[in-house]
């Protein structure tokens, strides 16, 4: 079975009619996957909707694609929100927001830690990465992106919710405790680490505190590797 390419359409999707790629999809279309008339295509708006078509005209710098169905795919529950501290280089950021995405966070939230050194901008290029990673992985599902000034801001936002820090020393709880059916925000600190005012702080909110394994690992891999173990115990990487 031919690989079936998918390309965003940020608008709304009908069950049926013809609409045409924006020039950065068409340009995808054309140039990249060299698509061709009659090819069958998915489109996805980054909101759950999904839509099944064929490419029926490709002009010079535009692709119409002629809709015959559309679906919604419910977002993820519950929802997973990566909290990250901010980080020193701007390709580090890009490379969480990737795999983050095809992991399926639902949300990022970039603040300020106490050993933080440079502040990100939030960026449009974000969240083409994030389409990029959806059209690769077949996720439907567009994450939120926000920065926020400290962690107490991350704290507040994550209040009813299963809040999570990875910590290196002990006691640890078990991260099967993440699957309690609440929304999991999993905070990440910056390269120099959590402060102990922020361990204190995050203890005192009811953080649970666990074990990535007995590796010490780069701020972008504890955001990766808890990421996963998290979505693995609420049912969304593994065996089905």
């Amino acid at each position: 079975m031919a690989h079936l390419h998918r390309f965003y359409h940020p608008h709304t999707l009908p069950d049926s009619g013809d609409i045409t790629l924006s020039r950065d999809e068409s340009h995808h279309a054309m140039r990249v996957v060299r698509a061709r008339q009659g090819d069958d295509v998915a489109l996805f708006d980054g909101r759950g909707t999904v839509a099944q078509g064929t490419i029926s005209a490709l002009n010079r710098n535009e692709v119409v694609v002629a809709v015959t169905a559309a679906h919604s795919v419910e977002r993820p529950a519950p929802a997973l929100t990566l909290a990250q501290a901010w980080l020193h280089r701007d390709k580090i950021v890009d490379e969480i927001v990737r795999q983050g995405t095809v992991l399926g966070v639902a949300e990022f939230l970039f603040f300020r830690g106490a050993h933080s050194e440079k502040k990100p901008r939030l960026a449009d290029k974000w969240e083409r990465i994030a389409i990029e990673a959806c059209k690769q992985c077949g996720r439907s599902w567009l994450p939120r992106f926000t920065v926020l000034e400290s962690l107490s801001e991350v704290v507040a936002q994550a209040e009813g919710q299963c809040l999570v820090v990875a910590r290196m020393e002990g006691p640890h709880v078990p991260l099967a405790q993440t699957a309690t059916g609440s929304p999991v925000t999993y905070v990440v600190g910056p390269e120099g680490d959590f402060s102990e005012g922020e361990l204190v702080a995050l203890e005192g909110a009811g953080a649970l505190p666990v074990s990535l394994g007995d590796c010490t690992y780069r701020a972008e891999m504890a955001a990766q590797v808890g990421v996963t173990l998290i979505q693995h115990h609420l049912g969304f990487v593994g065996p089905k």
